[in-house]
C-alpha cells in the first residue's frame, strides 16, 4: 500500500482534498473525515485504472518536497493511503457450487471473468463499508438525550371545576 501527499481545503459546503501527484484528481466531503475517506477511495480507483490499462503505477511524490511548498489556503497536508490492485496472485478457493454458478452467470452478464467479478465484489464491499463508516460519523449519537422542547400550550376550552 502506498500513501500519496495531498492537501485538505475548506470549501463553502464542506472540505476538499487535492493531490500533489495527480493535479486533476480531487475529492470532497461534508467534514474532513469524509473528504479524506472519499480521497482514499478516489485515489484507489485512479491507481486501479493505471493497472487496468497496463500502465505502471506512479510512485508517490516525496512528502518533504510537498511540505516545502507554500501552504497557501490549505488547512492541512496529508498522506492519503491507497489500497489498489497490483500484482495478480493465483489462489485456490472453495465455495458452494450454487454460489459458484451464480457468480459465473453474474460475471458473464457483466463481461468479467470469475476472478475479476470476485475482486469487483470485494472492492464494492470495501467502498460500501467506508461510506457506512463516514455516515456513522455524521449521524447524531442515538444514546444522546434529545433537547427538551418547551411545553405546548393547551388548546381548546379549559376544564370546569
Amino acid at each position: 500500500m502506498f500513501a500519496y501527499p495531498a492537501r485538505l481545503f475548506a470549501k463553502d459546503n464542506g472540505y476538499s482534498v487535492a493531490f500533489a501527484d495527480f493535479p486533476d484528481l480531487k475529492a470532497a466531503g461534508k467534514n474532513p473525515h469524509e473528504a479524506v475517506r472519499n480521497a482514499s477511495m478516489a485515489l484507489t480507483r485512479h491507481l486501479e485504472s493505471f493497472v487496468a490499462k497496463g500502465q505502471a503505477v506512479p510512485p508517490p511524490g516525496i512528502l518533504d518536497a510537498e511540505l516545502r511548498r507554500p501552504k497557501g489556503e490549505s488547512l492541512a497536508q496529508l498522506l492519503i493511503p491507497a489500497d489498489y490492485v497490483g500484482r495478480v496472485v493465483r489462489l485456490n478457493i472453495s465455495m458452494d457450487e450454487s454460489v459458484l454458478n451464480m457468480s459465473d452467470r453474474q460475471s458473464a452478464q457483466l463481461g468479467m471473468t470469475r476472478s475479476g467479478y470476485i475482486a469487483h465484489l470485494i472492492r464494492s464491499d470495501r467502498d460500501r463499508l467506508m461510506r457506512a463508516a463516514t455516515q456513522a460519523e455524521t449521524k447524531p449519537d442515538p444514546k444522546a438525550k434529545p433537547a427538551r422542547k418547551p411545553a405546548a400550550k393547551a388548546k381548546g376550552k379549559a376544564k370546569k371545576r
